[in-house]
């Protein structure tokens, strides 16, 4: 089977899906970082689909949901399906709780971003902090990922189409950590997309040991029924 993994806000390429990248039936999984340098989701979705010589399945985590949504927008005939790991589409569930909490905690972040007198170091720190997560790694470490972390969009700003889990087969799989994801996971499920909860993995149930058969397992139920 043919899949495109698309990362999330932090590291890519087959770092971003160590599990995944390990798995050496599957010869013809691509993963997103070569491919898109940008993590703009409009240039990261035009990046994959002219990739996309045929159908292929769509996995992103994060705010790559931004982008896996616009590329089935786009080209509703490549996807074969979605597996969305704790998708960071905040617009398809605003005026929920959680999803509020954290857009009210992160946007005084954002609004930092432009400015030069705060190192990436610095930013990297106020973001993580903003997002409960503790700030690990080398200064230098911190500088590089501050310095990547305030190039993006908030994630709530983008607009995708919410119709897009009753067209194409749609896993969305959370891991019971923030309860935001819960309640994106909720909106996406009403419209038609299975939900998943793999648990002890944080905000990466990419890595749960399990992640790589579940998914398997959604995309031959998705082709068993587009044949039907």
């Amino acid at each position: 089977m043919t899949a495109f993994f698309i990362h999330g806000a932090g590291r890519s390429g087959h770092e971003a899906w160590p599990l995944q990248a390990a798995d050496m039936e599957c010869a013809d999984f691509h993963f997103v970082g070569s491919i898109a340098k940008s993590n703009d989701p409009h240039l990261t979705a035009a990046a994959v689909g002219a990739l996309m010589s045929e159908p292929g399945h769509v996995v992103a985590h994060s705010y790559g949901a931004i982008a896996a949504f616009l590329l089935a927008e786009r080209h509703p005939d490549l996807v074969r399906s979605l597996v969305l790991f704790e998708p960071a589409t905040l617009a398809l569930a605003r005026g929920r709780t959680a999803v509020e909490a954290h857009i009210a905690a992160m946007t005084p972040v954002f609004e930092l971003c432009e400015d030069a007198t705060l190192s990436g170091r610095a930013f990297a720190e106020r973001f993580l902090n903003a997002m409960g997560v503790a700030p690990k790694g080398a200064a230098d470490e911190l500088e590089a990922k501050g310095t990547l972390l305030r190039a993006i969009v908030p994630p709530w700003e983008f607009d995708v189409d919410l119709t897009v889990p009753s067209r194409i087969p749609t896993l969305v799989v959370t891991g019971a950590g923030a309860p935001m994801y819960g309640e994106i996971a909720a909106v996406l499920a009403n419209e038609g997309a299975a939900h998943l909860v793999l648990e002890g993995t944080g905000h990466r149930p990419q890595d749960h040991p399990r992640a790589v058969e579940r998914m398997k397992a959604f995309w031959l139920k998705s082709v068993t029924q587009s044949v039907i």
